[in-house]
């Protein structure tokens, strides 16, 4: 056995994960190395003092705050998961739509194969998917700083009063005019 095996099984031996052949094997090499009875004397003595410390506990709110995160994340992968589903049921929507317009004998189909109109609308689409991913990436950011504040709440409340106030004016203003009656004639 060699040196670097033996100090395999040695970690082994610690955790009393170790089989009896390899032990029998871990005491033979030891007979006979001295560097290796070094290191496991070593490893013994850490080992020894590591039992004697106590762990020390979690912040009060560590569990919470990991909770928190892991939930924040799988809402944001819900969140992404059902944005792809209406993508795909988009994408599918528009092909059995345009399907019929795409016909051989359409008008649309002979104007589609025009090489620079079909490259015109590649480079639209490819403009629009990536804006779109633009504002998802700026949406997400912003969600993130939003809820990685400590006063996420008080820009709710904030939030929440400035709407509810525009709604009060806007009722306040837009009110539909009173119809003028005309007095006797």
């Amino acid at each position: 056995m060699r040196c670097p095996e033996a100090s395999e099984l040695m970690s082994l031996r610690l955790d009393s994960a170790l089989a009896e052949g390899d032990e029998q094997a871990l005491r033979e090499h030891l007979a006979g190395c001295e560097s290796c009875v070094a290191q496991w004397q070593m490893i013994q003595r850490v080992d020894a003092l590591f039992a004697q410390v106590d762990l020390a506990p979690p912040p009060p709110a560590f569990a919470q705050q990991v909770m928190g995160k892991i939930q924040r994340r799988s809402l944001g992968l819900s969140i992404v998961r059902h944005g792809l589903l209406l993508l795909l049921g988009l994408i599918i929507l528009s092909a059995l739509t345009l399907g019929p317009l795409l016909a051989p004998q359409s008008p649309l189909a002979t104007l589609l194969h025009s090489p620079s109109i079909i490259n015109a609308l590649v480079t639209a689409l490819v403009r629009l998917v990536d804006i779109l991913r633009t504002l998802l990436r700026a949406i997400g950011l912003v969600w993130g700083a939003i809820l990685s504040s400590p006063c996420w709440i008080v820009l709710l409340g904030c939030t929440l009063s400035v709407g509810l106030l525009a709604l009060l004016w806007l009722r306040l203003v837009a009110r539909p005019a009173q119809p003028v009656t005309q007095r006797g004639s």
